[in-house]
């Protein structure tokens, strides 16, 4: 029989490391890591058969276990491998930057619109269309 953690976690909004791709079956990472608390020893070994998204195998490796994650679809062994790969921050957003100088102006005026109120020129951030 299993036991549970004492208090049962909620499951919170996945962090960005699991949003960049759009997986169905996803686990809340925060409850797949509390019962890798409660019931690994450190350091424990996780197999994923079926993995799909990674969720189980990622939390493991993040806590400090090894992780053995197998699935016959070979989408869900890239989108894993990228998810579980440390982020290369600094050369993200040093290529980000790159990307938004350049375009920055040509983008500029698509966004452009005039205020109905008040009549200034503004610059459509997010529009909620009623």
């Amino acid at each position: 029989m299993i036991a549970f953690p004492p208090t049962w976690p909620t499951a919170v909004a996945h962090p960005p490391r699991y949003r960049w791709h759009k997986y169905w079956g996803r686990k809340p990472h925060n409850v797949v890591a509390s019962l890798f608390d409660h019931h690994l020893p450190q350091p424990g070994r996780v197999l994923d058969l079926f993995c799909g998204s990674g969720v189980a195998a990622t939390e493991a490796l993040i806590l400090g276990h090894q992780a053995l994650a197998v699935d016959l679809n070979p989408t869900a062994i890239g989108i894993l491998t990228q998810t579980a790969a440390a982020p290369a921050v600094a050369a993200m957003d040093a290529a980000m930057a790159r990307i938004a100088g350049r375009i920055a102006e040509d983008c500029q005026g698509l966004y452009a619109s005039v205020c109905r109120g008040c009549g200034a020129e503004v610059v459509l951030a997010c529009v909620i269309w009623a």
